[in-house]
């Protein structure tokens, strides 16, 4: 077999290199014929415009005759026409004669010089139908654009575009921004370390100096280090000094606000995976208390915790009572209410490291009063506190989104909502609606994810495509795996060109060897996946809306100029709810002591500082045994594992 394979190269390889021969011979002899058809030209040329007629006369009567004598034949005779008379002289006469000698000499010395003429217009010749064919040779082989997108180097699209056209003032780095294109918003793909943040920073940095406000959501603290302005900015993290007191009621100006922030401290289930009544009915049940507490005039984060965890169903009942969420509590709904109070707790459970104290921070307020509210609000948690604070950090990002909306229209305003690793979030309510209207309030948003694939498991694979499409702006870093590099390489867009195929037929007669070009249209990717995969770090391709080419490029590192601030500052403050456990004064009754987790994620657990509010009981009372059986029809084996779980310190 590899014999035979061999053999059929070899064939193979010998009328592939004879038939280039030969092309080659016939190529080389057609341009050798052009060139001395040319040369030939010039020569005669140049010998006319250089000689006079008479001399051009006897200097062909010389040749002649001296060809004549030399041969033996002088005796014969040559007419000679000069000054319109007709002579006529023996050859060997002629071959002497001075006149016509010195003609001769002339006419020798002119195409001598043409000739050292041809030789350099030869070599010009040839280089220059070498050059046409190969050039030729080259563009029929080529593919050809006729229309979408096109790929270019930073450098030659910034040259080619007028600089009247980009953000003096803005920009991501090394990135131009268009004028008038930030309120149609960013989107920056990367995996861990191939400059996402270090683009974020460039145009931070940009922002800040051109005196816009922005809130800065991240889950590093080097946003903090390298831009908080203590006398300018507010940082919210519960955990750390500097966060200022906050709590729902802050938020809650108008009746209707208590169902926005209830959505957004309890999301929804990511990608729609679950029924939504349980949190439907854990959201109403909290914007009713928290409305309730507020009616009442006596309210906090450390009272509402203590309604709807350490009272008995009756007392939150009442607490709801003439409510939408009274219904929750209704006869022989017991089970549902414990399952949706355990929703409820699962959800809020970090607001208990927020300070019991009179609260007067509100994001609504900072985004509303702009003149006396500049600089930027910073989001932010560290790692080991990510998990905690997610709702919290949630609520507060999905509020600003919201809050955003509520401005009165105004195209010249600018403020902004940066987004650093948007799948570290909950499913944000606000977020799309404030890509697809924000537009005319001002509104400018950057995102920033590491795959394609995060956002779909959040916002599923609809939700994903309609937050991308609303972002104009795309900045695209190295990943890693393919599904992620293909979607980039999707948004990136394609091509459609004319591709040439070159194909070559042989046999043993030389008759049919041959080579044919055909030419197909076809549409291609303008960056291959695999290109993204091999991008290294701060390299990476940008998309600008409108007609303009994707653009390769190189990040800038982001250099601070100011003093770098401590990220993060352990809270010294001794009144967060967590710290003010057993203070209650309420009793929780018997019947609450099960958590029922029907329809909701029965892995995610209660956290210790909430199960430790719920008081030992020494003995399981008959009606809650029962109860067991009402709550899981599965075996008995099943039960027992969902007493452990539901009863946390029982």
């Amino acid at each position: 077999m590899k014999k035979n394979s061999k053999a059929k190269d070899w064939l193979r390889g010998g009328q592939i290199v004879d038939h280039n021969i030969r092309m080659f011979k016939q190529t080389a002899k057609r341009v050798f014929l052009a060139t001395l058809i040319i040369t030939a030209s010039y020569i005669a040329i140049y010998s006319v415009f250089n000689t006079t007629t008479n001399d051009r006369k006897l200097a062909i009567n010389y040749y002649y005759s001296s060809l004549m004598n030399n041969i033996g034949i002088g005796h014969g005779t040559n007419k000679v026409f000069f000054n319109r008379k007709t002579m006529v002289f023996k050859h060997s006469v002629v071959a002497n004669a001075k006149v016509f000698k010195n003609a001769s000499i002339r006419i020798n010395d002119i195409l001598f010089v043409a000739f050292l003429h041809s030789l350099l217009l030869n070599i010009v010749v040839y280089m220059l139908i070498s050059w046409y064919i190969r050039r030729r040779g080259k563009v029929e082989q080529s593919d050809k654009f006729l229309r979408g997108g096109k790929l270019v180097e930073n450098n030659t699209f910034k040259n080619a575009v007028k600089n009247k056209q980009f953000n003096k003032h803005l920009s991501l780095g090394i990135i131009p921004i268009l004028k008038g294109s930030e309120t149609t918003h960013f989107e920056i793909s990367g995996t861990t370390g191939s400059g996402k943040s270090q683009t974020l920073k460039h145009l931070l940095a940009d922002v800040i100096n051109r005196g816009d406000r922005a809130v800065v959501y991240s889950t590093s603290d080097e946003f903090i280090a390298n831009f908080y302005q203590e006398d300018r900015d507010i940082i919210l993290n519960p955990l750390d000094d500097r966060c200022p007191g906050w709590s729902i009621w802050n938020e809650t100006k108008e009746v209707y606000h208590y169902d926005d922030v209830a959505a957004s401290l309890i999301p929804e289930v990511e990608n729609g995976q679950n029924d939504p009544f349980w949190i439907n009915s854990a959201r109403s049940l909290l914007a009713n208390a928290a409305r309730k507490l507020k009616d009442e005039g006596e309210y906090s984060t450390k009272l509402l915790f203590d309604k709807l965890l350490g009272t008995s169903l009756s007392d939150i009942a009442r607490l709801v009572k003439d409510t939408e969420a009274a219904t929750i509590f209704a006869e022989g709904a017991e089970k549902t209410a414990l399952s949706i109070r355990s929703t409820l707790l699962s959800n809020i459970a970090s607001l208990k490291f927020l300070t019991n104290d009179d609260s007067n921070f509100s994001i609504r307020d900072w985004v509303k009063n702009e003149d006396d509210n500049q600089g930027c609000v910073f989001i932010t948690s560290i790692a080991d506190q990510h998990e905690v604070l997610k709702p919290l950090i949630s609520c507060w990002v999905d509020i600003f989104a919201s809050s955003v909306l509520s401005l009165s229209e105004n195209r010249d305003r600018r403020i902004w909502l940066f987004i650093d690793e948007l799948p570290s979030l909950h499913k944000l309510k606000s977020l799309q609606n404030m890509l697809a209207q924000s537009r005319k309030y001002g509104g400018c948003c950057v995102v920033s994810y590491q795959g394609y694939s995060q956002i779909e498991e959040i916002y599923g694979v609809k939700g994903a495509k309609s937050l991308s499409n609303l972002t104009a702006t795309k900045v695209f870093f190295r990943n890693n795996d393919e599904y992620n590099a293909k979607q980039a390489s999707i948004q990136l867009g394609r091509e459609e060109i004319k591709s040439t195929n070159e194909n070559i037929s042989m046999g043993a007669n030389t008759m049919r060897d041959a080579i044919s070009i055909t030419q197909n249209e076809k549409l291609r990717e303008l960056v291959l996946p695999t290109q993204i995969f091999n991008l290294n770090d701060l390299h990476g391709f940008y998309r600008l809306p409108g007609d303009y080419p994707v653009v390769i490029f190189k990040q800038e590192l982001f250099k601070s100029t100011k003093k770098i601030e401590p990220g993060f500052v352990p809270s010294t403050k001794e009144n967060h709810i967590y710290m003010l456990e057993g203070q209650s004064t309420n009793e929780t009754s018997s019947e609450d002591i099960f958590l029922n987790n029907t329809g909701t994620d029965t892995d995610s657990e209660i956290p210790s500082y909430v199960t430790e509010e719920i008081p030992e009981q020494p003995t399981l009372n008959s009606d809650i045994q029962n109860s067991f059986e009402f709550i899981d029809d599965n075996s008995k084996d099943d039960v027992s594992h969902n007493k452990s779980k539901l009863l946390r310190g029982v």
